[in-house]
């Protein structure tokens, strides 16, 4: 199984490598290739991040570079670009545990009817919201959504 982690990129020179190694660094054992989308960044964020890729031999790192769009237009060209079984998705100037993917993996392995998964920042946790109970696992609705947005690409 293939995880495409999508990343875009606009002026992270100061956090891009951290952010590619928290990926680099995660004991899922499955393949994973790294899309990294430049939006037009006006800093040194694509140099950063190509010397970076060039210097560790990275073969599985995709570099797309593309006028500023913002992040929605970025976010779609790494997931067009994306092959993978599942596309992951990071910001720049975010961090995963080494655990993320590994665990995201047997949830979607278990429970083959999601379509998608999210998960709460760094020990965060919502027994409920509003009228909604929440458990390990919540289906959330379109009509819970109009409420709060629970699918954020944060660890």
């Amino acid at each position: 199984m293939i995880i495409s982690v999508v990343i875009p990129m606009y002026n992270a020179e100061a956090t891009i490598i951290r952010t590619l190694e928290s990926v680099l660094q995660q004991d899922y054992k499955g393949s994973v290739e790294i899309i990294v989308v430049n939006d037009g960044a006006k800093d040194n964020s694509l140099a950063v991040l190509t010397n970076y890729v060039d210097t560790k031999g990275l073969n599985n790192v995709t570099i797309i570079d593309k006028p500023n769009g913002g992040v929605s237009t970025a976010r779609n060209a790494g997931i067009k670009a994306a092959k993978g079984d599942y596309i992951a998705l990071l910001d720049s100037d975010d961090v995963w545990l080494p655990q993320k993917l590994r665990k995201q993996v047997e949830v979607l392995t278990t429970y083959p009817d999601i379509d998608f998964l999210g998960t709460n920042r760094n020990d965060e946790y919502f027994p409920n919201f509003y009228f909604k109970k929440f458990g390990h696992l919540t289906t959330i609705s379109a009509r819970l959504l109009l409420y709060k947005v629970f699918l954020l690409p944060q660890p």
